[in-house]
């Protein structure tokens, strides 16, 4: 030998399993405050192994998991319109802020209501279309629902109704959520 020594880098069993735990523990420092160090760990050698991605293993314990609203199950313990299980599971509701963890309370004002309201549309829809369909509603029809209900608001211009509809059919309360979203806001009291 000239001088120059090897130092022999090993590693026994238990050191290796301290190595991977603080791995993992340093792997995930940053979502710490969501993740105990046996999450860590555990996120860590799924990584190792193929199991997950860090995407995966971050989104496990970081994102809110709310339990949707199950209107089908609600329909079959209850009497309800024909067209309302249709109707409720055309709407599109999953853009609005915090869904779903409203869905269930919307699904029963709406429900109750729903005779009404599929009336209130088709007196709308029937306008002076010469195709006298009422499963949808033209810009003309939904504007003079829009006037007549006083929704619109001196922020808001017409513009904001010119959004074509093009929802399915059924969706008899579709076509209006897509524009009302725009068109309802908090009116400053006087």
């Amino acid at each position: 030998e000239s001088g120059n020594t090897d130092i022999d880098v090993t590693l026994d069993f238990d050191e290796m399993l301290e190595c991977i735990a603080r791995c993992g523990v340093d792997k995930y420092r940053a979502v710490s405050q969501h993740m105990d160090a046996a999450a860590a760990v555990a996120g860590f050698v799924a990584n190792v192994l193929g199991d997950a991605n860090e995407e995966q293993v971050i989104t496990k314990h970081t994102y809110v998991f709310a339990e949707r609203f199950d209107a089908a199950l609600a329909a079959s313990i209850e009497a309800t319109d024909d067209d309302w299980l249709p109707t409720w599971q055309d709407m599109r509701l999953g853009q609005l802020f915090v869904f779903p963890t409203w869905e269930k309370e919307v699904h029963d004002i709406l429900k109750p209501n729903f005779v009404h309201l599929k009336s209130i549309f088709r007196a709308y829809a029937a306008g002076m279309t010469s195709s006298n369909d009422v499963s949808t509603m033209d810009l003309e029809e939904f504007h003079d629902f829009v006037i007549e209900v006083g929704t619109t608001h001196k922020r808001h211009s017409s513009r904001a109704t010119q959004r074509p509809c093009t929802h399915a059919p059924r969706a008899y309360l579709s076509c209006t959520i897509q524009h009302l979203r725009r068109l309802l806001a908090p009116r400053p009291t006087s």
